[in-house]
């Protein structure tokens, strides 16, 4: 399992690079904007299957897609409730479809590194399409 941190950056939100992960892998991503512009990305096996500004239930990209299960979003929120938000509701969604608690000692300790590209190298380019 990897958990990856990007402090101002955006490359693991690229849609490409989503589709780019290895076959047999899933990845689960969330981008928390400064005006609660918030985001759900969620991929497996090298294909996009969420990816979405969550407003009520996260659903997938292709209706009745089999990898996302709508049970991960029950109880969460209250969809019916206009003024309801998911804000940090959304690391709860991630540790059910990921079958992992989120601790909160990866965002105090130092953690492993690695160089990210950044994501202005995908700027008007395919990686952003999405299915």
């Amino acid at each position: 399992m990897v958990f990856a941190v990007e402090f101002g950056g955006s490359t693991g939100a690229v849609p490409g690079v989503l589709r780019d992960l290895p076959r047999g892998s899933r990845c689960f991503g969330l981008k928390f904007g400064i005006s609660g512009d918030n985001r759900v990305y969620y991929a497996a096996d090298g294909d996009l299957v969420v990816y979405e500004e969550p407003w009520g239930p996260v659903a997938p990209l292709r209706e009745g897609d089999a990898r996302w299960d709508p049970a991960w979003c029950a109880d969460l929120i209250d969809v019916t409730d206009p003024a309801e938000s998911w804000g940090l509701k959304l690391f709860l969604l991630a540790e059910r479809v990921m079958s992992v608690t989120i601790e909160r000692s990866w965002f105090v300790r130092p953690l492993r590194t690695a160089e990210l590209p950044d994501a202005a190298a995908f700027t008007n380019t395919s990686a952003w399409d999405i299915p």
